[in-house]
């Protein structure tokens, strides 16, 4: 038995359910047994003062907007999430929590941590370097960081936790740069789970719901930037499409949301999430897992760029990694729409040769070290 621990436990975010399904998915396929651990995780949220200081106007603005207009549909599209995480993502039936996560270890073979941003020092646990299983072969896969640096207060965290991995792979190349300074051990890059299966497993479970037929651009932006929704915007009117554009996309309202797109579609799950993706003529984003289904399905997709402290390190380094081994770097674009006037589309011969290589290579090495 494998069991599987990630961020997909009540997480309603497109790309980190889509993820969880993968790789139940793909080693499923593979004949394996694996479940996703229900995790109940306990989030660090930042001190009632730092939460204060954080508030702009329109975070106040939105917050109170949300209250009292936008509670119906959070509870809609939260209710979808979860018919999708109980209809399609195998899982344990019992709840897991810090206090007894420990008992999970009972028939179970093999841990795989990941994918997705387990290790994110923002809100990473202990439980998320599998230190509760001390006698069982711990993998990760495809695990992530998600900024490009973490605070020196958890590297001796990291150095005793996974010094006692088995078999160590991260989703990027800036978390093989983190690691490789830390551990003497090999880490290697490999594919998001959700680029192991082929777009023909992704379309049997797409939805076939959406009633646009009009040509659209799909605008997925997990940024609230107004810049970045300026930049849409203007992309679109350059391809001559209207866009189509999920609201509020984190669950809160978004005052900088309002009126934005031509086709605003607040009840989208995972399914319909692939639906729209695999229907658009154009993806505008700056979400990771935007990108990828761009690519999976063979679309003209632009990369928009998000606004992150740099002391922190930006999310943006998965993005980033994600080009550079597609060799699509070119696909950011900036305020600047030069770059569209001289683009060319998208080679996707030359890209799915890439993929295909990646992918014999992921698969490869995660089989390998299950049954090492």
């Amino acid at each position: 038995m494998i069991k599987i621990l990630s961020l997909y436990f009540r997480n309603f975010n497109y790309g980190g359910m889509l993820q969880a399904f993968a790789l139940s998915f793909f080693l499923k396929k593979k004949g394996y047994t694996a479940l996703q651990i229900s995790y109940e995780r306990n989030y660090k949220r930042p001190s009632y003062i730092r939460r204060i200081m954080g508030l702009t106007p329109n975070k106040i603005l939105s917050r109170i907007f949300g209250l009292f207009f936008y509670t119906k549909e959070i509870n809609s599209r939260k209710e979808i999430f979860t018919t999708f995480q109980n209809d399609f993502i195998p899982h344990t039936t019992k709840t897991y929590s810090a206090l007894n996560i420990r008992s999970s270890v009972e028939q179970t073979d093999i841990f795989i941590v990941g994918s997705d941003q387990v290790w994110n020092p923002n809100w990473t646990e202990d439980a998320f370097y599998l230190s509760f299983a001390p006698h069982n072969k711990k993998i990760s896969y495809a695990a992530s960081f998600g900024v490009t640096q973490i605070p020196q207060s958890q590297v001796n965290h990291i150095k005793v936790f996974l010094s006692k991995f088995a078999f160590i792979s991260v989703r990027e190349l800036a978390a093989q740069r983190i690691l490789s300074s830390y551990i003497n051990k090999s880490v290697q890059v490999v594919l998001d789970p959700t680029m192991l299966l082929e777009p023909n497993d992704w379309k049997q479970i797409a939805s076939n719901n959406l009633t646009i037929r009009e040509s659209y651009a799909f605008v997925y932006l997990l940024n609230d930037s107004v810049r970045q929704r300026r930049i849409a915007r203007a992309i679109a009117r350059k391809y001559g499409l209207k866009i189509l554009f999920i609201p509020h996309v984190h669950l809160y309202f978004n005052v900088n949301d309002i009126g934005f797109g031509d086709f605003r579609l607040p009840n989208v799950g995972p399914r319909e999430f692939i639906e729209i993706i695999q229907k658009s003529s154009v993806v505008i984003t700056d979400s990771f897992h935007g990108c990828v289904f761009s690519v999976l399905f063979k679309k003209e997709f632009w990369v928009l760029k998000r606004d992150k402290d740099k002391k922190t390190g930006s999310t943006q380094s998965r993005i980033d990694s994600f080009l550079q081994l597609l060799e699509l770097p070119d696909r950011q674009i900036s305020a600047n729409l030069e770059k569209l006037k001289n683009s060319e589309e998208i080679n996707y011969d030359r890209v799915f040769e890439k993929l295909q290589e990646l992918r014999k290579h992921s698969s490869q090495w995660l089989e390998d070290a299950i049954n090492y």
